[in-house]
Parts: C-alpha cells; structure tokens; sequence
C-alpha cells in the first residue's frame, strides 16, 4: 500500500546528489501486491499463510503448502493524477493518466516431507520474485503566482552556496548576476517580487523495487509454522522534471521565459531477512507475528540538469548552460517492520482475515561516506538523517479481508486497507478496497483481483526561504488488475 501522504521535497542547498529525506521514505513504503488472491483479501495474508506472498510478509505462512507449486503474475495498472499550483490567481487542475504492465509475482514453492521426523509434517523452500513497490507516476501543472525558480538560486549565490547543477548554471545563463562586482548577486526579479509569472512543470516518474526471494517455512505438528526469507531486492528509479516560467505580461523588466530541466537516476541492491511464526491455536483460529530486518541498500544515484534563460536586452538573448554529469554512491538503511496477524477459517464457507503492520519511519538512515571522505558529504549526511528524525515519525498499516466459498471451485474475495501518515503531525488516512475471484479445479488454479487506493501528495517544486514558496497539491488514483496463473506439481 501505497502510505505517501504528504511531502516536501527537498533539495540541498549546497549540492544537488539526489539524495533527500523523501527518498528514504520511498525506498522504506512498500506496496506488496505479489499474487492476485493476496492482493483480493487486501494484502492481509501474514497471519493466515498459503500464498507466495508471505515470502515478503510472514515466511511461515509456506509451511501451510502439501503440495509444490509455481504461479505467475502478471498486473495492469492505470495511474491518473490531478495536479493544482496553490496560491495561483487563476487556479487550474491539469488531470493526466497512464497505463503501464507490471510483474507482480513469479516463483515456485516446492514441497518436502522430512520422514526421519514424524512432528514436521512437511518443510518446503521457495524461490521466487515479488514486486515490493512501483514509483510510476506522471503529473503536470500549471498556474500564474508571485515568486520564481530564480530566487533560490539567487540565495543560493548570495549564501556562498555555489552548485554546478544550480546557482553555477544560473550565473553563466545571465539569469543570476553581480553587476556591481561588490560581491552581491541580482536577478531581474530583484524588486519585482510582486509580478505574477506563469509556472509549468511536468513530472515523470517510473521505476519499481522487486525482490528476489529464497525462502524455507515448516509444519511442526500441525500446531506451529515456521519460516524464514533472505531477500535481495533491486531497485530503479528515474525522475525527469521540466520546468517553466513566462512573463506574458511582460511584468519583470528583460525576463521573457526560462527552462531547467532535471534527472535523475537512481539504482541498486539491497539485502535483508525476515523470521515469522503462525500458531495454530486451533482447526479454525491462526495468530501470526514476523519480524522483518532493515534492508541496507547499496546505491547509486546518477543526475543532471540543464537551464536555459531568456531575456530582452536590445534584443531577444537566449543562453543555455548544461551541468556536468553528476554520479555518487552511497548506502540507505531502512526501518525494523514487524507484523502481526489474526485469521479465523469457517469451515466449508471461506476465512476473515487481518493484519497490522509497525515501522519506524524516523529510524532510516543515510550513509553517504561510505565511499566518500568529502567533510561536505559528512555535513550533508548528518543534516539528512536529523531531518529524517524531525519529519517522520512511527506509524501503522490495517488490512483487513476475506474469502468467501461460493461452490467448490470457486471463491469470492474482498479487502480494505488503511494506511496511517509517516509524518510528524499528520493525521490523514490513505485507504484502498480490493476485490477478486478465484477458480480452482484439479491442478490448474487462477486468481483475479482488482484494487483502487488514493494518495494525496503534497509538491514543491523548488525550496526557497521567502514567503513566494510554491506549493502543489496532487491527488493519485491508483487502479490496478492483477491476474494469477498457477499449476500444482
């Protein structure tokens, strides 16, 4: 489930490598669909088990399967967005959309009978793909306000904080400069703070982290599961951001229009393990709990930016600066989860199913001297995690489902989920409901489920410490279709 309720997203005013608080918050929310019956009962599996998907929730839940199978899941989801620049005099929503496949869940769990030892009825392994998070999201906005991308660099300039991929750009483009030479930077927004300039940014984001999973989970006297995972998950991540600003009105002497375009690429692999039980309390009742590791990534961010500045000065001049290309390396270490879950099975009719999951948000770490001795990376380490630590706080995660036994081959699914903010003195609730079905005859089984959930996002496209701070807000609906096929072996 997606639980990103609001954000700013801040860059560092000294030095563009990527890296924010808000990254660690999207690297440590995960959204496990995996297979179409756990993403029908919501996502609420880890106390119940049977389904590849507790690989990644609660590892004991193999330790339900007699027989080996493999399955595979492909998913179709349909993102649309609606994006609003605040404080604008003409408020105007832009809405977008896009469709994108997606692989949910690949694997096989293979079933093993330890006859040496009568109490494990049986002690399986698996091995397979889940896919932890997807990052696709696309929006634009635009609007007419006061304030322009301009004064950040401007304070970034008069605040000795000079970027290559910033301030740098805006003084070789003109679009920041000494005329003086007494050490004081001007813009052409300089005593114009009052004019209203038109702002445009798309935004493209895609990418997703999925994790290999190899996995070992028993029966012991049909009383307790046990399971354990070793997870490998890789990551991708890419961002393109397209910025504009025009002065139609001709309301800022000389400023006719500027670009500045960002990317940014990040990728890597992480590893971490998760150890979980069921209880089997009795034919009908399942308590579960798991305790999932920190992952501790290996990453690498690559980016760039361009800018390009356009004024009139007896003449229209246009100047374009590109930055160099930029590349570090680093590490992130996310929070501790642990999960507990509850499942009453009825008998002939179908199961009532929940889960509750814990993190601690403010506990995810940045190292970015771990192939650095730059006292500047140092600084910027220690100024990521203290904002880690003020911005976000613990939070929880419900998920509540069930199944219901129409006839023998077929069963009936629904969930909800609620998804309680990350951040220090929010209060707002993300939710999703999902639905499915599912046909199992003989060997051959396949599952169908479908899932909307609703993101609320708050975006500032630039920080500046002036009171013209741009803001806007986003709304994400997310629609996604999954579909299992699975054999028995």
């Amino acid at each position: 489930m997606q639980k990103v309720l609001c954000f700013v997203f801040v860059i560092s005013m000294l030095n563009l490598t990527g890296q924010t608080a808000f990254d660690a918050l999207r690297y440590s929310t995960l959204d496990i669909t995996a297979t179409a019956r756990n993403m029908g009962v919501g996502g609420a599996m880890s106390g119940l088990g049977g389904d590849f998907s507790n690989l990644s929730t609660n590892p004991a839940g193999i330790g339900v399967f007699r027989y080996s199978e493999i399955m595979l899941t492909p998913a179709l989801t349909r993102i649309n967005a609606t994006a609003t620049l605040e404080n604008t005099t003409m408020p105007d929503e832009i809405k977008s959309a896009e469709n994108k496949f997606l692989l949910s869940n690949l694997g096989g769990i293979f079933v093993g009978n330890p006859y040496a030892t009568p109490k494990w009825r049986v002690f399986n392994f698996a091995l397979g793909y889940n896919q932890l998070a997807s990052f696709e999201q696309d929006f634009e906005y635009e609007g007419i306000s006061k304030g322009s991308i301009v004064d950040r660099f401007l304070e970034q300039a008069n605040g000795n904080n000079f970027s290559d991929f910033e301030s740098n750009l805006a003084i070789d483009a003109i679009a920041v400069y000494d005329i003086d030479n007494d050490g004081i930077y001007e813009s052409d927004f300089t005593g114009n703070a009052e004019a209203n300039i038109t702002k445009n940014q798309v935004v493209t984001r895609s990418g997703s982290t999925g994790e290999l999973l190899v996995g070992f989970g028993g029966n012991y006297n049909d009383k307790l599961l046990m399971g354990f995972t070793l997870g490998i998950p890789f990551l991708s991540f890419t961002e393109d951001k397209e910025y504009e600003e025009t002065d139609p009105d001709d309301e800022v002497p000389f400023f006719t229009n500027l670009s500045y375009s960002e990317k940014l690429t990040t990728s890597g692999a992480g590893l971490n393990a998760k150890l979980g039980f069921i209880a089997l309390l009795t034919k009908q009742i399942r308590l579960g709990v798991a305790v999932h590791t920190p992952t501790v990534y290996a990453l690498e961010d690559s980016f760039s930016t361009s800018l390009t500045y356009t004024y009139d000065d007896q003449g229209i001049i246009s100047n374009q600066e590109v930055s160099p290309d930029g590349l570090f390396n680093y590490r992130l270490r996310t929070p501790w989860r642990v999960l507990g879950g509850a499942s009453i099975l009825i008998r002939q009719f179908g199961f009532v199913t929940t889960e509750l999951e814990w993190l601690k948000y403010d506990n995810a770490r940045f190292n970015l001297t771990s192939n650095s001795t730059d006292p500047e990376d140092e600084r910027y380490e220690k100024e990521l995690n203290a904002q880690i630590n003020s911005r976000f706080r613990s939070a929880m995660n419900l998920k509540v489902g069930g199944e219901m036994i129409l006839i023998k081959v077929l069963r009936l699914r629904a969930g909800i989920g609620l998804g309680f903010s990350p951040y220090s003195g929010e209060t707002e609730v993300n939710r999703l409901i999902s639905a499915g079905f599912g046909y199992r005859k003989g060997k051959f089984y396949t599952d169908a489920a479908f899932r909307i959930s609703r993101v609320k996002e708050n975006y500032t496209p630039y920080l500046t410490s002036t009171a013209l701070q741009q803001n806007v807000d986003n709304q994400f609906t997310d629609q996604r279709i999954l579909l299992t096929l699975g054999f028995k072996l």
